[in-house]
């Protein structure tokens, strides 16, 4: 028997489900196309039913084919739903999630219902068992997909079975057959078990919680055409940590890598995942992305795979992690439990790192080059989900005049939150927030943090998020600089002035000087000036990207020329 969990058969049958193939496929074209929501409800009281039903091994399969289509569907369209969500998920939202996952749960069920009753046969129909395992993976890395997506815990036992899962394949030879799976997004159609099992433990690799939103279900998508080139073998013998990873298989977990994992030997229950050449495919599709960008067009890896030019940064971060090599810790983590005060995007940090007022200077004060006249008031922040600043018009009714635009003084109100820490290093803290809250955050948002003991706000970028539970959500700020100042950035080409954040270099920790802008703005190889509430002002070029996600980029600077 199979190492996996199955429902149990009820006494009674026919529990709100139709068994007969023909009648379930009439039933399934009925289903209302304008509610994605009722069809995925209609779909699991089915499934539920069905799967408590008994049935002999090849009626289930063909009905279990019927379904897959419409619960695909479905599941795309509640995911759309999700795609712009808040963490940790409430309402709505929270709705949605959970009905994913207990649909593709009882769609996983069927399947290794299937793969359970075949494997009990004496002599068992080959292909329908391997189509039955392979649904069986697919269906539980959606589970796992959908999950990693929300920042959500894992279901448990999941990995557990696929693990298992694996292992009965692997033992009966049946990891290479393919079959018919037009769902996968393969060019060909065809899937296999190894296939299946390779695309989902190569997203575990690449720590899910870290990924900006939308970007796991990229990933996986992407991994169906690299993951050929990774290899799973029983031999965990000394060897260059790079690009490996150790698989347990009676572990309920995502592999870990190599150099993290402590006192393992080669037996039956570990697998060595090596993704050394993936990393290698990921690093020349990257090097075809740019050269095609440069060019203007998409010729090679882009078109087949379906890249453009926003996915340069989540190829770069996907061959990273994939190296699999641990960054050592700088410095040591300590238990902390304090409120402290947050704030997100670029416009907000440097509105309240100002003493939430407005610059004092002028830029004709600080610099008679520039015309102040031409000063515009800060740029709108681009691709920022969080900390959308709230029209200040939207609060209440003036009957005032308006006053003349103003160049210092951002014309919207933005928001700070509060949260508490959980522990904290020289380099980044563990935060908590606990609904009800209004702060709204992404992996990827450039942050402010303020010490309300010291009045101090350091900034940084979150690098991970994790749900705790349905109203607890743990994310992690990984600190820039230890100075950061506010500052104006102007663009005499275009006769405009937006807010910035200016990192100051640092010797010790061999950090440069750098500049922190609103995604969206091209500033490379431009002279700009940057303008401090001081009045000082200094001219600079933006030379390259150091990093950049959604909320933000941050451009390193030519240093200043040598007296």
């Amino acid at each position: 028997m199979l190492a996996v969990s199955v429902p149990k058969i009820r006494a009674k049958k026919h529990l709100a489900a139709e068994v007969r193939p023909r009648r379930v496929e009439h039933w399934l074209a009925s289903l209302p196309q304008a509610s994605a929501k009722d069809s995925a409800e209609r779909l699991l009281q089915a499934l539920f039913g069905q799967n408590r039903t008994a049935l002999d091994a090849e009626n289930r399969v063909s009905i279990m084919e019927l379904y897959r289509e419409p619960v695909n569907a479905a599941v795309d369209v509640l995911r759309q739903n999700l795609a712009s969500a808040s963490y940790p998920l409430s309402g709505r939202n929270r709705e949605f999630y959970t009905l994913i996952g207990k649909l593709l749960g009882e769609v996983a069920n069927g399947y290794k219902i299937v793969a359970n009753d075949l494997n009990l046969k004496s002599k068992p129909n080959k292909s329908e068992l391997v189509l039955a395992l392979q649904r069986s993976m697919h269906f539980l890395g959606q589970e796992l997909l959908n999950a990693y997506q929300n920042y959500s815990p894992l279901p448990a036992g999941v990995w557990c079975e696929l693990h298992q899962l694996y292992l009965f394949a692997e033992t009966h030879s049946l990891l290479n057959f393919p079959v018919a799976a037009p769902d996968s997004g393969s060019p060909d159609g065809l899937c296999t078990i190894s296939d299946s099992y390779q695309q989902i433990v190569l997203v575990g690799a690449c720590h899910p919680y870290g990924l900006m939103q939308g970007e796991c279900e990229k990933l996986y998508r992407l991994f169906l055409h690299w993951q050929s080139s990774a290899q799973i073998s029983a031999d965990l013998g000394k060897r260059d940590p790079t690009g490996k990873f150790v698989i347990g298989l009676s572990a309920d977990a995502a592999p870990v890598p190599l150099e993290k994992a402590q006192h393992v030997a080669t037996n039956d229950q570990f697998r060595l995942l090596n993704a050394l050449d993936v990393v290698r495919e990921v690093h020349s599709v990257l090097r075809n992305l740019k050269r095609d960008i440069a060019l203007g067009s998409l010729r090679n890896d882009g078109d087949k795979v379906g890249l453009d030019a926003s996915d340069v940064d989540l190829i770069r971060r996907a061959g990273r992690m994939l190296s699999g090599i641990k960054t050592k810790r700088r410095s040591s983590r300590k238990e902390k439990q304090e409120v402290v005060t947050i704030c997100c995007g670029v416009g907000a940090i440097h509105y309240f790192m100002n003493g939430e007022k407005r610059f004092e200077n002028s830029p004709a004060d600080a610099n008679d080059e520039i015309d102040a006249s031409a000063a515009a008031p800060p740029a709108a922040e681009r691709y920022v989900d969080l900390a959308v600043p709230i029209s200040a018009a939207s609060q209440e009714e003036s009957s005032e005049e308006p006053e003349p635009s103003d160049p210092w003084r951002a014309p919207v109100v933005y928001q700070s939150h509060t949260c508490r820490t959980k522990n904290e290093s020289a380099s980044g803290l563990c935060l908590q927030i606990v609904k009800p809250s209004s702060l709204q955050i992404h992996v990827g948002d450039v942050t402010s943090v303020k010490d309300n003991s010291r009045g101090t706000w350091r900034v940084g970028v979150v690098r991970w998020m994790r749900c705790l539970a349905e109203d607890v959500l743990d994310f992690g700020v990984e600190l820039l600089a230890p100075d950061v100042r506010p500052v104006l950035v102007h663009r005499a080409s275009k006769n405009e002035s937006l807010p910035g954040l200016l990192l100051s270099g640092n010797a010790v920790l061999k950090s440069p000087t750098s500049l922190i802008v609103s995604r969206g703005t091209e500033l490379l190889g431009e002279k700009i000036s940057v303008i401090e509430s001081v009045g000082t002002s200094q001219a600079v070029t933006p030379l390259r990207v150091l990093d950049r996600s959604g909320s933000f980029s941050q451009l390193l600077l030519a240093p200043p020329p040598r007296s």
